[in-house]
């Protein structure tokens, strides 16, 4: 609202053009409006983080062989390939256990999902694929020891995560998908917080706090 005062009267009054009249209200006054610009960044961050706490779905301990799907919240995760490389190539010392998965939108249901229902489909998904991820966990000799590497899809609305922990010697793949919403919001509010700050701290001359020109 006050920046809108000060747009109309400074092209009304004082007969400036738009272009003019924003620089002129916003440049001599930057300590001003950097502190809005980083308390609108608060409130998109503020939004982000509870869209993504309260929306989560997380799902543990998926049990797939390479064909079979899983339900995860609104979307069908589906192990494509499974590829274990038994010597490490040059510049890796470790031995790579990769996995692909498909993952599309789960088919609606004429009944809703009950809390922890989960089912099971053979054969891969043919329709609105979403993302294709390699998740993929290493094996150190010299070490003797495994390490996972959490593979990421970033949406406009939302983060696919899949994390692939462990397989056993049936091929069994157990993993854990992730669905964080509204990650986006959150990068946005940072980054406009930080814009701000910076744009308030710059020594502009005629900036100044007070009541607008």
């Amino acid at each position: 609202s006050e920046f809108f005062r000060g747009m109309k009267s400074r092209i009304i009054f004082r007969k400036e053009d738009f272009l003019s009249a924003f620089f002129n209200l916003v440049f001599r006054q930057n300590r001003r409006y950097g502190g809005y610009t980083v308390h609108v960044g608060i409130a998109i961050l503020t939004t982000g983080i509870i869209g993504s706490s309260m929306f989560k779905v997380k799902e543990e301990n998926v049990k797939l062989t390479v064909g079979q799907s899983r339900e995860g919240g609104p979307y069908l995760v589906t192990a494509v390939e499974k590829r274990f490389e038994s010597e490490p190539k040059p510049g890796e010392p470790y031995l790579k256990d990769e996995v692909l998965f498909r993952v599309t939108r789960a088919p609606a249901s004429i009944l809703p999902q009950a809390h922890g229902e989960t089912t099971a489909a053979k054969g891969p998904p043919q329709q609105d694929i979403v993302a294709e991820l390699r998740a993929e966990r290493r094996f150190y000799p010299k070490k003797q020891e495994w390490i996972s590497e959490v593979t990421i899809e970033r949406k406009l609305l939302e983060d696919i995560y899949i994390y692939y922990p462990r397989g056993d010697e049936q091929g069994n793949i157990y993993v854990t998908v992730f669905l964080n919403p509204l990650m986006l919001l959150i990068y946005l509010g940072w980054f406009t917080m930080i814009g701000g700050a910076l744009f308030a701290a710059l020594p502009i001359a005629g900036s100044k706090v007070g009541l607008s020109e």
